[in-house]
């Protein structure tokens, strides 16, 4: 079975000669099995905790694992975590006969948007305008797209509008057919849920979104604030700092 749970941390992939090179940090212990998928495909498997693949022609997921012994070779790929989805895609069908004047005149489709998660849709300006056709060419009517769509005669065509990257959360849309002359048909909505990342840090004042201050020998123990003042070090020996070694306390404010 492919795990994740032992994956600690992936560093910053690097491509170089037409091929990627990974490094993560395990829990497993030695002489675990590893694998490496590339856009769902199983690219590699190994006991080591680097990897390297050939270089994707395009934007890529990554997933990193353990599995079981005997299992190295075995595609694991169907049961992969679903990724996650900030875009939203729109497709409808539509034609002439969505002209709201009734003579055929479409001109294209209006597509509005809520301004952030969980709001209504705001009509007072259009994030897209897909045009019905496109160099003159007409790509419904009869005997064209869909047979019925828009009644004897009428087809359809289909169409589609993909947002830019969204925060995670529900979101609203709509959409609606205008003529040349202007005038907006029936508008539809719809509700989609977007499960994207959480939104970064909320800025300090300044601009940056993390601090951080290090404490232990040098920096406010022994010449600092004076000797000890965190003890010799960062904290107790063994603890996962070092004897006489600092350490850095990083803070963060809450998502913006």
């Amino acid at each position: 079975m492919f795990d994740q749970s032992q994956i600690i941390s992936v560093n910053p992939p690097i491509q170089r000669q037409g091929t990627l090179f990974l490094r993560w940090i395990s829990a497993a212990p030695a002489g675990t099995w590893f694998q490496v998928y590339v856009n769902r495909m199983l690219m590699w498997s190994g006991q080591r905790t680097s990897a390297e693949v050939p270089a994707p022609s395009s934007t890529s997921r990554i997933d990193i694992g353990t599995v079981g012994d005997g299992e190295a070779r075995t595609n694991f790929s169907a049961s992969l975590p679903t990724s996650l989805q900030n875009r939203a895609e729109l497709t409808w069908e539509g034609g002439s006969f969505l002209d709201p004047s009734g003579l055929g005149d479409i001109a294209g489709f209006y597509v509005w948007m809520s301004p952030s998660p969980s709001t209504a849709v705001d009509f007072s300006q259009t994030v897209a305008n897909v045009p019905a056709y496109t160099n003159g060419i007409t790509t419904d009517g009869y005997g064209m797209g869909g047979y019925g769509a828009g009644g004897y005669g009428f087809a359809g065509a289909n169409y589609s509008w993909t947002s830019d990257g969204l925060a995670g959360g529900i979101w609203s849309f709509a959409v609606a057919a205008y003529n040349l002359e202007g005038a907006i048909g029936d508008i539809v909505t719809v509700d989609l849920t977007i499960l994207g990342p959480p939104a970064p840090p909320a800025s300090f004042q300044g601009g940056s979104r993390l601090h951080y201050v290090l404490h232990g020998y040098g920096v406010d123990g022994y010449g600092g604030q004076g000797y000890g003042a965190d003890g010799y070090g960062a904290g107790p020996y063994g603890g996962g700092v070092g004897y006489g070694q600092s350490k850095a306390v990083l803070t963060w404010n809450a998502s913006g």
